[in-house]
C-alpha cells in the first residue's frame, strides 16, 4: 500500500515534494493521482506528506477492521492542511481541505477513548476529563474518528504517536473546528 501511495505522490508531485512514511521506502510505482480536487498555489517543495499505510496493525492481525485506516496528511510550514483518510474494510473515504470536511457521519456522545496500555498518566488523563463512560480502542485513527464524528469528546493515544498518526486526521478536526 506504501509503495502505491507514495509512488502515485511522486508520480503526481515530482521527487522535490518531502513525503515521510511509516513503513521503510521501498521501489514505487509512479502512478497518478487526481489532481482536480484540491487547488492550491503552495510550491510542493514547502509541503510535506505523511502517509501510514496501515493505521491500526495489530488491529488489523487481530482482524478488528472497522479500527483500520489508510492516512494521509499535508502539512505546510508544520501545520495540517489537508487530510484523507480511507477506511478499507468500509470503502468510506474521509478528506478534509480548508474548512471543507467530506465523508464523516453525525453522532453525539460523551464518552473517553484510549488504549489498552493501562498507562498511569492515560488513566489520569481519563480521571481528570470528568467523563464516567470511557472505551478502549485501538488504533490512533480510529479513536480520532470517534472524536471527528462527535461519537467521542476525548481520545488519549499512547507516547508511541507519530506524524503519520495524526497529521491527516488534525487537518480534519481543525476542518471542524474541534
Amino acid at each position: 500500500a506504501q509503495r502505491a501511495i507514495v509512488g502515485a505522490l511522486r508520480g503526481t508531485l515530482g521527487s522535490s515534494v518531502s513525503i515521510v512514511a511509516e513503513e521503510e521506502e521501498a521501489a514505487v510505482d509512479e502512478a497518478r493521482v487526481r489532481t482536480d480536487v484540491v487547488v492550491d498555489e503552495t510550491p510542493v517543495e514547502e509541503a510535506t506528506i505523511y502517509v501510514d499505510p496501515l493505521d491500526g496493525t495489530r488491529e488489523f492481525v487481530e482482524g478488528r477492521l472497522a479500527n483500520v485506516q489508510c492516512l494521509v496528511g499535508v502539512a505546510v510550514g508544520g501545520r495540517p492542511v489537508a487530510g484523507v483518510v480511507g477506511l478499507p474494510f468500509s470503502s468510506r473515504l474521509i478528506y478534509a481541505y480548508g474548512d471543507t470536511v467530506v465523508g464523516l457521519e453525525a453522532a453525539a456522545g460523551e464518552r473517553a477513548v484510549s488504549g489498552d496500555g493501562g498507562e498511569p498518566w492515560v488513566e489520569a488523563c481519563l480521571d481528570e476529563s470528568g467523563l464516567a463512560e470511557r472505551e478502549i480502542v485501538g488504533g490512533t485513527g480510529a479513536k480520532l474518528l470517534l472524536v471527528a464524528e462527535n461519537r467521542a469528546s476525548l481520545a488519549v493515544t499512547h507516547t508511541k504517536t507519530r506524524p503519520w498518526d495524526t497529521c491527516a486526521w488534525e487537518a480534519i478536526l481543525a476542518a471542524r473546528s474541534l
